[in-house]
C-alpha cells in the first residue's frame, strides 16, 4: 500500500507541475493574443491612413489634373502639327519647330 501512496503522491506532484506549466502557457497564449491584436489595430489604423493621405489624395490628384494636362498636350500638339518655322521657310524647304515650355511647380496643396 506504501508504494501505491508514493506513486499517487508522485503522480499528484507530476499532475500538478502540468497543470502549472499549461496556466503559465495559456497566460502566455492570452498575451500573444492581446499583442496580437493590438498590432492589428494599429495596421488597421494606418493603413486608414495611409487610404486617406495617400491613396486618395493621388486618386483626387489624378482624376482632378491628369484630364485636364491630356486635353492640354492634345491641343498642343493639334497646333503643332502644321507649324513647320518661326518664319517663313524657303520653298522646298521642310522645317521642325520645338516648344520647351516651363511651369510652376505642383505644391502638397496641388
Amino acid at each position: 500500500m506504501s508504494t501505491g501512496s508514493g506513486t499517487l503522491a508522485d503522480g499528484t506532484e507530476t499532475l500538478l507541475e502540468g497543470a502549472t506549466a499549461l496556466r503559465d502557457g495559456i497566460q502566455q497564449f492570452h498575451d500573444g493574443a492581446t499583442e496580437l491584436r493590438d498590432g492589428a489595430q494599429e495596421l488597421h489604423d494606418g493603413m486608414e491612413e495611409f487610404q486617406k493621405e495617400g491613396i486618395s489624395r493621388l486618386t483626387n490628384l489624378y482624376r482632378d489634373s491628369i484630364p485636364l494636362l491630356h486635353d492640354r498636350l492634345a491641343a498642343l500638339q493639334a497646333l503643332g502639327r502644321g507649324y513647320n518655322s518661326y518664319s517663313d521657310l524657303p520653298a522646298g524647304a521642310d522645317g521642325s519647330v520645338k516648344f520647351l515650355i516651363q511651369t510652376k511647380g505642383l505644391t502638397d496643396e496641388s
